[in-house]
Order: C-alpha cells, then sequence, then structure tokens
C-alpha cells in the first residue's frame, strides 16, 4: 500500500511538473512570437506617396512610315541627288533615268495634239490627247520623287547603273516619329485601352526616356508557344537621332495611377474569402483590420479604407500569421487558416 502511494506521488509530482514546463515554454513562444511581430524591422508607417500601376512588354521600335522607292520604268540611272543619310521634304526630286528619248516622244506628241486641235475630227483628236498623256506618263516615270518627307537609310544604286522596276533605288523612313509593336498577354487585355501613355526605353540608351501612347489594339489574337497574345501598337513621337529603326525597347504600359494616397507593400496584405487584412500595431500587440485596397504596382498597394497615416503594420505578414497561428493567440488565430492567399490584389 506504501508502496502504491509513492508511486502515486511521483506521478503526481512528474505530471505537475511537465504541466509547468510546457506552460513556460508555451509563453514564452507567446512572447518571442509578439516581440518579433513587433521588431522595428518588421514594421511600416502607413504613408502616403504617388506610383503607376504599369503592364510590361517588350518589342523593337520602326519608323511609323517606311518605303522602297522604285522607277515605274527601266532604264540607266542618269542622276542621283541624294545619299544615305540625308534628310529631305515630301515632294524632292530623288533620282533620274536617262530620258531624251522619252523627252523627244512627249515632244512629238504634244506637237501632233495641238496640230489637231486645230483642224481634225473629233475621233482623231481623241486618239492624239491619248498618245500625248501616255508619253508625258512615260516621260515622267523616268524622276523618282520623295512621296514623304523623312530620312534616306540607303541609296542601293550607282549613277549607269541599268535599273528595272523591280530594282530597289533608295529606302526612306519618316523619322519624325516611331512606333513599337507589343504583344500583351491575354490575361491583362482588360486594362489594355488606347490612349494610354507608355514609357520606352531602348536598349542602346538605358538613360534616355521615351514617352508614347497606345494607338491601335489588335483585333485577332495570336498563340505564341502557348501563351495568347494580343498585339498592341505604341506611337512615340521623337526626332532623336540616336533612334533607330530596329532597336529593341522596353516598354511600360501605364494601366493605373496613384496619387498622394496612403500606400502599403503588398506582403502586408493578406486576401482571405475575398477580405483585404493587415496587422495593425495597437500598444504591445498587434490586431487585424479589414481594410479596402486600390491600385498595385506589384510591390506597393493603395489603401482606400481602414487605415490611417502614420499607423503601423506589419510589413509582412508571413510573420503575423506565423505568430498568430500560436495556440496562446487564440483571439486571432480564427481569422486565419493554412493556404491564406499572401499579396495584394492587383
Amino acid at each position: 500500500m506504501k508502496k502504491a502511494f509513492i508511486i502515486i506521488l511521483v506521478l503526481a509530482v512528474l505530471v505537475a511538473g511537465g504541466w509547468y514546463f510546457l506552460s513556460q515554454r508555451n509563453g514564452n513562444t507567446a512572447k518571442t512570437s509578439n516581440t518579433n511581430i513587433l521588431n522595428p524591422q518588421n514594421l511600416y508607417t502607413v504613408q502616403k506617396a504617388s506610383f503607376n500601376a504599369t503592364i510590361s512588354s517588350n518589342g523593337r521600335i520602326k519608323p511609323v512610315e517606311e518605303k522602297d522607292l522604285y522607277f515605274l520604268t527601266s532604264g540607266r540611272v542618269e542622276e542621283i541627288k541624294f545619299e544615305e543619310g540625308d534628310i529631305v521634304k515630301e515632294g524632292q526630286l530623288l533620282a533620274t533615268l536617262d530620258n531624251l528619248s522619252e523627252e523627244l516622244s512627249l515632244a512629238r506628241a504634244k506637237n501632233n495634239y495641238d496640230q489637231a486641235m486645230i483642224s481634225s475630227t473629233s475621233t482623231v483628236k481623241k486618239e492624239k490627247l491619248l498618245e500625248y498623256q501616255i508619253a508625258e506618263k512615260n516621260y515622267n516615270n523616268t524622276f523618282l520623287y520623295a512621296p514623304f518627307s523623312g530620312l534616306i537609310t540607303s541609296v542601293d544604286v550607282e549613277v549607269n547603273d541599268q535599273v528595272n522596276m523591280s530594282r530597289k533605288i533608295i529606302h526612306l523612313i519618316d523619322n519624325s516619329s516611331y512606333i513599337i509593336e507589343l504583344n500583351i498577354d491575354e490575361v491583362d487585355l482588360s486594362q489594355i485601352e488606347k490612349n494610354q501613355k507608355v514609357t520606352i526605353v531602348l536598349e542602346a540608351y538605358p538613360d534616355m526616356l521615351l514617352r508614347g501612347e497606345i494607338t491601335k489594339i489588335g483585333l485577332v489574337a495570336e498563340n505564341q508557344g502557348g501563351v495568347v497574345m494580343i498585339p498592341v501598337e505604341v506611337k512615340v513621337p521623337t526626332t532623336d537621332p540616336r533612334v533607330k529603326s530596329g532597336l529593341s525597347a522596353s516598354a511600360e504600359i501605364i494601366v493605373g495611377q496613384v496619387k498622394n494616397e496612403l500606400v502599403v507593400p503588398v506582403t502586408a496584405v493578406t486576401e482571405k474569402n475575398g477580405k483585404s487584412i493587415i496587422m495593425k500595431k495597437e500598444g504591445d500587440t498587434v490586431k487585424p483590420v479589414k481594410v479596402t485596397t486600390g491600385i498595385s504596382n506589384d510591390i506597393m498597394i493603395s489603401v482606400v479604407d481602414g487605415l490611417d497615416e502614420g499607423d503601423q503594420i506589419v510589413a509582412n505578414n508571413f510573420t503575423a500569421i506565423s505568430a498568430i497561428r500560436d495556440p496562446n493567440l487564440n483571439s486571432m488565430q480564427g481569422m486565419f487558416k493554412q493556404g491564406a492567399k499572401m499579396g495584394g490584389q492587383r
């Protein structure tokens, strides 16, 4: 009997000691969790700021208009008036073919037409008029004019070369503005609109910032390597001589703007059941508060309602969630479950 009593007494001491040890350990864990959460390195002071929400894409820059120029007849190149790199204006004469034969034919046709107008039947008059018009067209085809103002990027023939209508003579680009053709993922299409502003950086000149706007959104989607993309055209008005056709460009389409609004890091926001939750510091502890969020740039997110300027919040909710799952913080535990989505809404 005495032996049984001793065994029971020992067991009671062990149970009591174990309970004390566990309670002390859990208490220290709670204190440590709270201390970690309230570490200044984990806190962010809510403040106002401005930023742009953007969608990124890459492409190549090219002129708003460019054209290969050809003579509309065959012959020998007699004169080239400009060189590669020259700027020309719309309507300027660029090159001519040897046209003595065409000039003679035109003079004869003009003379015959004038004579017919004096003393010929209407049928003869019409015939001579047609001959004159054909001779004039043949003569005019020996001249090559600039169809628009721009920059000559190549001259592909030399004086005395024999050319035909398929031989390229000059390549001309309109260098008053450029375009970039981008491909946008279909998931972002709902945010894309014409006239949206775009910032562009050329890979060749990373310190030069260009600005443009969306002028065209494709009507047909394209499957590119299993990803559905929408072609989008951006116009970039610039005459900077550093901009050259074919250069690689990175574009940021501005799809939203935050101007002097309350913002927090996206890592401070937890999404659960359609609600946005932020852990707010109150005294020596933190508590979850429901907020209404707005535009995000994937780094910061605006807060429309639920916080005030100067509030301190947990900058990374992973720390906060880990702490509130501690059994000793069960007053907050019910608001979060495993699998809560981290991050801000876009």
